[in-house]
């Protein structure tokens, strides 16, 4: 299984429970699918649980049962292992109706993002995180940093890149092959963008990722302890994010005071930060003991 479908299927675990978020969520899959238009909807992936996923938003949301095919593919004709291709279409043209007048959708807007859909904070990142299971490419950091999402046209590319703009996320268009895509290479970007979309998983993988190569890249003394701080600091930072998502998805991040609360929120924001620097982003500035007893607070109440 590649790196880019592991960090999928965990993807598809995470417990969205308000309906703006999952419209977002399911709003994004469909709109960077193979065809999303009135004549036709159209998605084809080679992760399950994003065609699961998929089909249990359509008919929880709108009652639409959308078909599913699935195929063997063979990557050559040497090759005897195969992989799974997942196609998921909505027939019924009463169904492609209803489901993009439920998307405020107009007649040739495919090329557009509607971010009239988005009424809570949760829901860019939702329908990001929809645009990277439908479309996303991600490389496996042991041999390169690199994401990419194949778009249809630039202008649908030009208004993805606002959105990520507007997330602190900074990417690029370009064209390979005829094909337009939106892409990053900055191993610091992509953490930022799995962060953002809640790819915890891979975002500490590519993390772990970085240090290693960083590691192998100093020989001496200084270079050992100054990895095995980082490797702490991933650690922890892991062990906190798994918390705070806990109490997300559990309803009970609300029960903590304001300062947790905004404490819990921020350190989503900023997971690669030492205890120390994470304490300078707040204003005014928190010490590392304040910090630290904080996040012992937040990570308690998780646990109870």
């Amino acid at each position: 299984m590649s790196f880019a479908i592991q960090a999928k299927q965990s993807l598809c675990l995470m417990n969205v429970k308000k309906d703006c978020c999952r419209r977002a969520l399911l709003y994004g899959i469909l709109l960077f699918a193979v065809n999303f238009d009135e004549n036709r909807i159209r998605l084809i992936t080679e992760s399950e649980k994003t065609a699961e996923l998929t089909l249990k938003l359509l008919f929880d949301l709108y009652k639409i049962e959308g078909n599913l095919y699935v195929t063997r593919k063979k990557q050559s004709d040497k090759d005897e292992d195969s992989f799974k291709s997942s196609k998921i279409t909505v027939s019924s043209r009463e169904d492609v109706k209803k489901l993009l007048s439920k998307f405020l959708y107009i007649q040739g807007s495919d090329e557009d993002i509607n971010t009239d859909l988005f009424t809570c904070e949760n829901c860019k990142p939702s329908f990001l995180r929809g645009v990277f299971l439908s479309a996303g490419l991600l490389t496996n950091p042991e041999h390169s940093y690199h994401l990419e999402i194949p778009v249809r046209s630039e202008k649908l590319a030009r208004k993805l890149l606002e959105i990520l703009e507007g997330a602190d996320i900074h990417a690029k268009y370009g064209v390979r092959k005829n094909q337009g895509m939106v892409y990053i290479k900055s191993s610091e970007q992509i953490e930022n963008f799995l962060a953002y979309i809640g790819a915890s998983n891979a975002l500490f993988e590519i993390m772990n990722s970085r240090i290693l190569k960083g590691a192998k890249n100093d020989a001496n003394r200084q270079r050992n302890c100054d990895t095995a701080n980082l490797s702490k600091v991933v650690s922890a930072s892991k062990a906190q994010i798994e918390a705070i998502e806990k109490l997300l998805s559990s309803g009970r991040l609300e029960l903590l005071s304001s300062e947790l609360k905004e404490t819990a929120l921020k350190r989503l924001e900023f997971p690669e930060l030492s205890i120390k620097d994470f304490g300078l982003t707040f204003t005014p500035a928190i010490s590392k003991s304040g910090i630290n007893n904080r996040l012992k607070k937040i990570m308690e109440f998780a646990n109870k």
